[in-house]
């Protein structure tokens, strides 16, 4: 499913605010129909996928467009009509996709520096690492959890499920798939699976849960099929 940017400046642009509601409600669909049928360039796509788009015949949307024209939110050129600025604010697919794999590599490398560094510290105990999660130990049971706080504070105790939980948010911009995390890791996803299943998601440029859990449910077939018979 295509989708398009809009941005929350509009309601300062004084081009978009002077439109009646008719016209606006036809640049806003314009918007949406370009995205499905037209250019990633923002070109018009044609008569008939904008009429079908739109559910309007060409006699009445051509004069609609004739306005937007002159209220300098369509480009018109010999060839074709185009929507104003269209590619400064919606990116191209491949670009979207490209930034979100950077943010995803670079959080990730971030996340496994920070738990290296975590590591070295507790190297640097004068008990070693065993040292090191023992005072995690101690933390723990100075809080201990009440049941209320139920599967995801019991799992929010190991920092790097945390790590992960935290960049699946801030790379998909929704907070709730850090819930999925938590959930998926109390369900019995490892978390390498878990990071695995969120790069194909940025890869592939579709952040489905549906989509993430399938990934998660192949990969765990493939963990379980390695351990072979007992």
């Amino acid at each position: 499913m295509a989708f398009v940017k809009l941005w929350d400046s509009i309601l300062d642009n004084a081009k978009v605010q002077r439109l009646n509601s008719p016209i606006f409600k036809t640049w806003v669909n314009l918007l949406a129909v370009t995205a499905r049928y037209g250019g990633e360039r923002g070109e018009l796509p044609s008569w008939e996928d904008m009429t079908f788009g739109l559910r309007v015949d060409r006699t009445s949307l051509e004069p609609q467009i004739k306005v937007l024209v002159t209220a300098g939110l369509i480009d018109k050129t010999k060839s074709h009509y185009s929507l104003h600025d269209f590619v400064k604010w919606n990116e191209s697919k491949d670009k979207t996709r490209a930034k979100r794999q950077r943010e995803w590599r670079h959080r990730n490398a971030l996340r496994n520096a920070e738990r290296n560094a975590v590591i070295v510290d507790g190297c640097n105990t004068p008990q070693g690492i065993e040292g090191y999660e023992g005072l995690e130990e101690e933390k723990k049971e100075e809080h201990p959890l009440t049941p209320s706080e139920g599967e995801r504070a019991r799992t929010a105790l190991d920092p790097e499920l945390e790590r992960t939980a935290k960049v699946a948010g801030e790379c998909t911009g929704d907070v709730s798939w850090e819930i999925w995390v938590h959930r998926q890791s109390a369900m019995g996803s490892t978390i390498p699976e878990i990071q695995e299943a969120i790069e194909v998601c940025v890869n592939e440029d579709k952040f489905d849960k549906r989509f993430a859990a399938g990934i998660l449910r192949r990969l765990a077939g493939e963990r379980n099929g390695k351990k072979g018979p007992a």
